[in-house]
């Protein structure tokens, strides 16, 4: 995909951001066993344990015309997540980091 210049997209127009990624989410009845893999339902996991499904939905956004797409990070945070997600969380952050 060619690199694009966020500031000049917005000077010539309206930028269409992608959406509903949680409910979207809700709609595959992902298992928490075998999607999931920990102890809640954090859909932040899901770009993990199975990166092909957010993959999906962002190609199902860029052909309804969204133009940026977002991470699925909305809940990461040590302020939302349990403290059983909340580990996960920080160990996979860390390595993004270092």
């Amino acid at each position: 995909m060619a690199e694009r210049d966020y500031l000049a997209a917005v000077r010539e127009g309206v930028v269409v951001f992608d959406g509903s990624m949680g409910a979207l989410l809700e709609d595959k009845n992902l298992s928490l066993e075998d999607d999931y893999q920990l102890p809640g339902r954090a859909h932040e996991v899901l770009v993990l344990n199975r990166p092909d499904v957010i993959e999906e939905l962002h190609t199902t956004m860029l052909d309804a015309g969204a133009v940026v797409l977002e991470t699925d990070s909305f809940q990461a945070s040590r302020l939302k997540l349990d403290p059983g997600l909340r580990a996960a969380v920080e160990k996979e952050a860390a390595k993004t980091v270092a």
